[in-house]
């Protein structure tokens, strides 16, 4: 990483941009369709690619809407009631 002139909050920032390795490794090589959402440098998920289609964004908005329940893994899929609703959003 350079660390030339640039400010420390700019360095210190740059861990949560996308990290590019993360990109495209769902299905279908989408970005959203799968469990390999993008990530950033830091290792959480990352939103700011956007979808690259219709099915990526159904995906993106899915994702999204488990993130914001606090759904994680096959078990909250399958087991935990407010998955329904995240289903269809």
């Amino acid at each position: 990483m350079y660390s030339g002139n640039q400010p420390r909050s700019i360095l210190r920032d740059a861990g949560n941009d996308v990290d590019p390795k993360t990109l495209g490794h769902n299905l279908f090589w989408s970005n959203y369709t799968g469990p390999w959402n993008p990530k950033s440098y830091n290792g959480g998920w990352n939103y700011k690619k956007a979808p690259s289609d219709r099915a990526d964004i159904a995906a993106f908005t899915h994702d999204k809407a488990y993130d914001k329940i606090g759904i994680k893994g096959a078990g909250g899929v399958f087991f935990d009631t407010r998955a329904i609703n995240a289903d269809y959003t």
